[in-house]
Order: C-alpha cells, then sequence, then structure tokens
C-alpha cells in the first residue's frame, strides 16, 4: 500500500485518505496522471526540427542559384578568382585565339569597348550596379569608345574573361579595346 504525507502534520498516511488519521485535517485526494512517456512530444520536436531544418535550407539554396544574377555580370569577379589553367576549357565560350578574327556581337546597337584593362573593370562594374551616370562618365572621359554591332574585329591579346581587340570594320576600325570574350563571335 502507497502512502503520502499529511501536508498539516507531515505524518505517513493512506494515499487513499481523505482526513488525517493523526491531526484529523481533511487531506486533498492527489490525483496522479500516468503518461507512458512524458518527454517524447518534445522528442518528437527535437527529431523533426533536423529534417526541418535540412528542407529549408535544400530549397534556399534552389532558390538562391536560380534567381542569381547571369555569371556574365560578374566578369570581374570571376576574372580575379579564375586562372587559366584551373578553368576546364568545355566551360568556356568558342572565342577566337589570339591573331583571329571574329565578330563583335552583344545585342546592342553599338559594342561598348574600354581602352584600357581599368576601364574596363570600371565598366562591368557600373553595369553590374546600374549606374549610368558611371558608364556616361567613362565614355565622356574617353575610356569608353563604341564600336558597330557585327563589326570585325581582330583578337590581339585574349585572357581568361576579356581580350583585347582591334577593329577591322565600320565607325571605330583601327581602334583597339577590351571587351568580354562572349562579345567576340568566330567567323
Amino acid at each position: 500500500m502507497s502512502e503520502k504525507t499529511c501536508k498539516y502534520c507531515a505524518m505517513q498516511i493512506p494515499e487513499k485518505a481523505s482526513v488525517c488519521p493523526y491531526c484529523r485535517k481533511k487531506v486533498p485526494l492527489q490525483i496522479t496522471i500516468k503518461t507512458s512517456n512524458p518527454e517524447r512530444p518534445m522528442d518528437i520536436l527535437k527529431d523533426y526540427s533536423g529534417l526541418l531544418i535540412v528542407i529549408f535550407l535544400c530549397l534556399f539554396a534552389l532558390f538562391y542559384f536560380q534567381l542569381r544574377e547571369p555569371e556574365s555580370k560578374n566578369i570581374e569577379s570571376q576574372e580575379e578568382n579564375t586562372s587559366s589553367a584551373s578553368t576546364p576549357t568545355s566551360h568556356r565560350p568558342k572565342t577566337p585565339s589570339t591573331g583571329e578574327s571574329g565578330i563583335l556581337h552583344c545585342g546592342m546597337e553599338y559594342v561598348p569597348m574600354a581602352v584600357t584593362e581599368e576601364a574596363f573593370k570600371a565598366w562591368i562594374r557600373a553595369d553590374v550596379a546600374g549606374d549610368r551616370q558611371g558608364k556616361v562618365a567613362l565614355f565622356e572621359s574617353r575610356q569608353i569608345f563604341f564600336a558597330n554591332e557585327n563589326a570585325r574585329a581582330l583578337v590581339i591579346e585574349r585572357g581568361v574573361l576579356k581580350s583585347r581587340v582591334r577593329i577591322q570594320s565600320g565607325m571605330a576600325e583601327g581602334s583597339a579595346g577590351w571587351v568580354p570574350n562572349e562579345w567576340i563571335q568566330p567567323l
């Protein structure tokens, strides 16, 4: 037989007693609800929280990589972090090599060309940031000039992501400047 303690006289009394036999005071009944495992709901939450975190991270990564700006918008950072030895040739667009001619094509009426590598990087930074005034300032300071779309160009120097070309036809014939490799199409 189990016992409980009287809260008035501190004597041990039968668990089912409603009155203490020693002090004669009324003792409330203790109701205990027994569960098979009282901590189980928290264990379930802990088990599924790890799974929920993994699902959330997968969804985040999926949306991040699908909604990112195209690789060509980040030419400057790619060039700084990539060497020609570590870039597989299968991932490079087919671009004429040094000494070969190609056609300039960027999808606009005129193709912007940078006089120096620094001006090229500045143009890309302004383009990625959507800084129209920055691009205008580069043009006004004569660091950027324009060639006709579909003008013929000779590749003078070829880099991983950009090449220096000499224009062979159109309004900028004879001028040399830097353009992204993807803008130089084979003949």
